[in-house]
């Protein structure tokens, strides 16, 4: 199973989507641009994705930012099995890691 969604609960609101899915594994890289290493730390942490920024040419204003939430996960050590999931949205997201399910 890739993208595996029966354990939780699946939120769909004006203004609000939340979903969560369970990993084969916690070696998770990616998510979006960060100083921190690309190898994500899966103890409850919390990465925002938030671009904006604008050039402006001629009175126009043009957004220069982009944020890229596409993940790998790595299904064990040997790397035989990956997966890779674009969360494709042009809104600030929020994507919590954690190794538990979070609690609803």
């Amino acid at each position: 199973v890739i993208f595996d969604t029966s354990s939780h609960e699946l939120v769909f609101q004006n203004q609000l989507l939340s979903l969560g899915t369970t990993l084969p594994s916690t070696l998770l890289y990616g998510i979006g641009e960060d100083s921190a290493p690309l190898l994500r730390d899966m103890d409850n942490k919390k990465h925002t994705l938030w671009a904006q920024g604008a050039y402006y040419e001629q009175g126009q204003g043009i957004n220069l930012y982009g944020a890229h939430p596409f993940y790998l996960n790595i299904e064990s050590a040997g790397g035989s099995k990956s997966n890779g999931v674009l969360l494709m949205n042009s809104n600030a997201m929020d994507i919590m890691l954690t190794k538990d399910t979070l609690p609803t």
